[in-house]
């Protein structure tokens, strides 16, 4: 983002060293700028890097920074953006409802980077990013109110397209991560969250440089992890990188889903119990834009039953609406016995004040509702 409160200030550099090789400045010979300050070759060690947002919500920091001009590699250690204020504090000061982000990379090993250009173009060309253990935990409350801006032109590839600097990442590597999301309802002012444990994966040529994009012009990210830290999901997303309205498409999968995942989170953000439910193996497929999403989702699940909560208080059933659900609105089973399997596809105008995820959430969500509801008119309520 170039909004004016999101641009660093105060920049804390501590203790470090610069060592520089066959240094040698010759008005002369122009083409030595082509090497890093007229050197040869040098390293840069620092033991700190420290600075707050302009808006004084977040400090960024890392532990030592390492780089090598000759063997084309930099090294940072303990990476942190983390918060400066409470919760409250935060939306106090914001006004609006935001995420709130926690973020931890114990490394981030970069190689193939070409310094000179950094230097002479203000671009960066990188071969790979190595991430190891990382983490991102992101909390986001319903009780303020909403965030009157639009995020339409913020999905991840139209921001690449956006960017003020020509930039190449050819591969990110991703191993054993951790991603947690935790959401806090505004209508039963209750936090449901979960976490994916042991992510991996990759993501290719995140660029927006012309002579990168004639060869391939989408950016590639697939990613694994286990939901829960128990069942196996996995995705890959397809990014056009020429495209304004910012196309793409997802291909996922989840093994093994059972209501013990899923229902902490449903009767906080629901407002219903699925006291029983098990998919072997759920599989979607998904296009869209800014605008809009289409997704085509095969379920095959058994003995689904759930409890309709009072959102007073999310421990006491309705038991009215609940039998009603489990004997009337929802089958039990995907396929019923005797029956085929029943597929889904359901399409989501995109709502221009909510992210790129909601938007497949959304999708997805309304396709599962569909497979188990026995009129479609109810899902699309």
């Amino acid at each position: 983002s170039n909004r004016k409160d999101s641009i660093p200030a105060d920049y804390y550099f501590k203790g470090g060293k610069l060592a520089v090789k066959n240094w040698t400045f010759d008005p002369d010979k122009p083409e030595q700028r082509g090497n890093f300050m007229y050197a040869e070759d040098f390293s840069l060690d620092l033991d700190t890097i420290y600075f707050k947002t302009a808006d004084k919500i977040y400090s960024i920091s890392t532990g030592v920074v390492n780089m090598k001009g000759g063997e084309k590699t930099a090294m940072i250690k303990d990476f942190r953006i983390k918060v400066l204020m409470t919760k409250d504090e935060f939306h106090e000061q914001v006004g609006h409802q935001k995420d709130i982000y926690d973020v931890r990379f114990p490394t981030i090993e970069v190689k193939g980077i070409d310094y000179t250009n950094i230097l002479h173009k203000g671009g960066f060309v990188i071969d790979d990013i190595v991430l190891n253990r990382s983490s991102v935990e992101i909390y986001h409350s319903r009780m303020p109110p909403p965030d009157p801006r639009s995020k339409m032109g913020n999905y991840p590839n139209q921001l690449i397209q956006k960017l003020k600097f020509p930039l190449c990442i050819k591969n990110i590597h991703i191993s054993n991560g951790q991603f947690k999301y935790t959401e806090v309802s505004n209508v039963t002012r209750k936090a449901g969250s979960f976490h994916i444990a042991e992510m991996r994966g990759t993501v290719t040529n995140a660029t927006n440089i012309p002579q990168y994009l004639e060869k391939q012009s989408s950016c590639i990210a697939k990613l694994k992890g286990r939901f829960m830290s128990k069942s196996d999901m996995g995705a890959t997303f397809n990014f056009s990188l020429t495209d304004p309205a910012g196309a793409f498409e997802v291909t996922g999968y989840h093994y093994n889903l059972d209501a013990s995942q899923i229902s902490d989170i449903t009767r906080a953000l629901a407002v219903a119990d699925i006291s029983s439910l098990n998919i072997k193996k759920m599989s979607f497929t998904l296009k869209g834009n800014e605008n809009e999403g289409t997704a085509t989702l095969t379920m095959p699940y058994r003995d689904l039953k759930i409890a309709i909560l009072k959102p007073s208080d999310t421990e006491k059933k309705k038991p009215i609406l609940t039998f009603l659900a489990n004997n009337v609105l929802l089958y039990d089973h995907n396929p019923m016995p005797d029956d085929t399997l029943r597929t889904a596809t359901s399409y989501q105008k995109r709502n221009p004040y909510a992210s790129f995820f909601n938007l497949i959430w959304k999708c997805v969500f309304e396709a599962a509702a569909k497979t188990a509801m026995k009129s479609e008119n109810i899902a699309n309520e």
